[in-house]
């Protein structure tokens, strides 16, 4: 389902989507269902901008032009896939991964795709991550042993050893960051040809992480699978334990809009947490939806979120 969150008047989308905002000093905040006009599971959601937006899902490729009042179901040619992950680079170019050695990308805003990988259903490498800089330099992570980097826009890619890439960010050419999973956070400064493991504080257990959410290039913060919320505040060179929900839940979403405001998602109808203290103290919100998989910050009013 997908949801806006405003306050005053909020849009889901109709399997995994919600949106958040705000149109008045009120502080009413209410999520209202958008209709995505599909009824499959959608993964991932990103915005270019406050109007255009895509979310990727169970086969399916959906873009919006207006804040996503309406959405567009767009013809791909890996229908019988699960995309798991998009990258947004401009008005016209759009990158798409996911299972089954799935690469694709559009350079005209989703008239034709052109297929970089397509293989058979069922076999070869899944990729769950990709982020891109530029048109031509961008990072792909898989559910195998390596991810890939390009930087010719996918004519070619070279392979590195790292292992289940969830989420990528890299701010320049060099300095990057993911998450794997059961793993925790790893970093590069040499643009993904070595990574290095990012221990967390001492005598915690390692949980699970989906995602990364960075603000300015510089605070980070990692949502885990256990509830804890990880910050750091040099690019993830080191971490910190913030705060844990303090209900039993498992975090598998999350995103910051700045360094105070940010959202979580759980693994359970209506746990969806937002904080403005910089993850120091959660409060629940009335999303009234199960907030599974993606959050994405336009602003501290405007945020999409995507539920099972």
């Amino acid at each position: 389902m997908l949801k806006k969150f405003t306050y005053n008047s909020i849009l889901i989308l109709s399997l995994s989507l919600i949106i958040y905002f705000f149109l008045s000093n009120s502080a009413n905040a209410q999520w209202i269902q958008q209709n995505s006009g599909v009824d499959v599971h959608l993964f991932k959601v990103k915005f270019l901008n406050r109007y255009t937006g895509w979310t990727c899902g169970e086969g399916v490729i959906l873009k919006t032009t207006d804040a996503g009042t309406h959405w567009d179901n767009i013809p791909n040619p890996v229908s019988n896939k699960s995309l798991y992950g998009l990258c947004i680079i401009d008005s016209n170019t759009v990158y798409v991964v996911g299972y089954f050695e799935t690469i694709i990308k559009t350079t005209n805003s989703g008239q034709t795709w052109i297929e970089i990988k397509n293989g058979p259903v069922g076999q070869g490498t899944s990729y769950r991550s990709v982020f891109f800089i530029n048109q031509n330099t961008g990072w792909i992570g898989s559910t195998g042993p390596n991810i890939l980097k390009t930087t010719d826009a996918g004519q070619t890619f070279n392979e590195y050893p790292v292992w289940e890439a969830y989420d990528i960010y890299f701010k320049d050419s060099l300095n990057g960051i993911l998450v794997e999973n059961g793993l925790g956070p790893y970093k590069t400064t040499n643009g993904g040809i070595n990574w290095y493991w990012v221990p967390l504080p001492t005598g915690y257990v390692i949980p699970w992480f989906y995602s990364i959410s960075v603000i300015n290039n510089q605070t980070c913060y990692l949502p885990g699978s256990d509830g804890r919320v990880f910050k750091s505040n040099d690019f993830g060179t080191s971490w910190d334990s913030v705060t844990s929900i303090s209900e039993d839940i498992g975090t598998n979403s999350g995103a910051f809009a700045n360094s105070l405001t940010g959202w979580v998602g759980g693994n359970g109808y209506n746990r969806l947490f937002k904080t403005t203290d910089g993850g120091i103290s959660w409060n629940r919100e009335n999303a009234n939806t199960f907030p599974w998989f993606s959050i994405y910050c336009y602003n501290e009013l405007v945020v999409w979120e995507l539920e099972e």
